[in-house]
């Protein structure tokens, strides 16, 4: 669900604030106002980026509590979070119904929610989705039982890059990645899932990818006619040139108009 953000903290008045909250550039619209017809509540504004000159960045939110009890919470219930994104989900959950605990002094509430704060996720944190498994066991039918194809689209929106590079030979292939910083069981599984190499980089960064033909076929297929949001048109383009087995200089000239649009 994009690249979303559960975050509360205490304002000068006492009061907690609690809001979750998605950013994309402004290009990306589409795709927040499909979190927002999924979700039914929030609203999306757009504001200037301060660390980018001439660039709009987009804020779909929540910030009325009530709503994100009602509406929120159910679906991250029901939908695990496969990343070590969860941590800070489930802090947020215990906090905000914390807060909402009618049962509790407000003192108390404060001492609570701040101890719920301050906890620090470990860095070794794995999501409970993957408690019974390790990068050794995982397998296809496993993999998929766990990472449905809607989370992995929704995901790959965020995190995946579908883009044309020059190979040391000099000529242009079709490449496909996706990287994360942590959580290397999940860039594993997405490897397995997808058939794509899994590697490792320093700071615990994870990434998978290829430029196997086969392999950008089943993903050509694999993501047709499901992305919502600007990462579409990349994909389109990129899916177009390789299905049409364009020629090099027609690759030349669709890699430097992928650089223009989405660089």
């Amino acid at each position: 669900m994009g690249d979303g953000t559960f975050y509360f903290t205490k304002t000068k008045k006492g009061n907690w604030n609690f809001y979750f909250k998605v950013v994309q550039n402004k290009s990306n619209l589409r795709m927040l106002y499909y979190i927002k017809s999924i979700i039914k509540v929030g609203s999306i504004q757009t504001t200037s980026n301060i660390n980018t000159s001439n660039s709009i960045i987009a804020h779909y939110l929540i910030q009325d509590k009530k709503a994100i009890i009602q509406y929120l919470l159910p679906i991250f219930d029901k939908y695990s979070l496969l990343t070590s994104k969860e941590f800070h989900y489930n802090q947020f959950r215990k906090a905000i119904l914390i807060s909402e605990n009618s049962n509790l002094a407000k003192k108390d509430k404060d001492n609570i929610i701040l101890c719920i704060k301050n906890d620090i996720m470990p860095n070794n944190y794995t999501s409970s989705a993957w408690k019974s498994y390790n990068i050794d066991n995982l397998t296809t039918p496993v993999v998929n039982t766990i990472m449905s194809k809607e989370w992995l689209v929704g995901f790959a929106e965020v995190k995946g890059n579908f883009y044309l590079t020059y190979s040391k030979y000099k000529y242009i292939s079709h490449f496909f990645a996706i990287t994360q910083k942590q959580d290397k069981i999940v860039i594993n599984a997405i490897a397995v899932k997808l058939n794509l190499g899994f590697y490792e980089k320093e700071g615990n960064n994870f990434y998978c990818k290829t430029t196997n033909k086969e392999s950008i076929q089943y993903i050509i297929e694999y993501f047709h006619n499901t992305i919502k949001g600007i990462k579409s048109l990349e994909y389109r383009i990129w899916a177009r040139s390789f299905n049409k087995k364009f020629p090099y200089q027609e690759l030349v000239k669709v890699r430097n108009k992928m650089k223009k649009l989405f660089n």
